[in-house]
């Protein structure tokens, strides 16, 4: 029987300023690939590699892109867009019903 092996520890999204820099000025922010690597590793709670860069050059096929794409739009729609619309909805209709009653006085 295999025995499970822990997960490597998480590194973490920011790493501390390198000690030459004056002080003061900020680390520049993390890149677009490892601000991905962090959601994504947090959304399935796994570890975070240490830079997404350190992945190397492999390519996305265009179809891991658009399902990526899709879910997030999902997200967005069922979490975002939703409850917006039916608030706008809900004044809108209050506000029609206001009108209604002040023509008809």
């Amino acid at each position: 029987m295999p025995v499970p092996t822990p997960p490597p520890a998480a590194v973490p999204l920011q790493p501390a300023p390198p000690a030459s820099a004056p002080a003061g000025v900020a680390a520049p922010p993390p890149s677009l690939v490892d601000a991905f690597a962090a959601l994504l590793a947090a959304e399935q709670r796994m570890p975070l590699a240490a830079s997404g860069a350190a992945i190397g050059s492999a390519r996305v096929s265009e179809d891991v892109i658009e399902d990526i794409t899709r879910r997030v739009l999902d997200r967005l729609a069922e979490h975002t867009v939703r409850p917006t619309v039916l608030d706008l909805a809900e004044r809108l209709v209050r506000e029609e019903i206001d009108r209604i009653k002040q023509q008809a006085h």
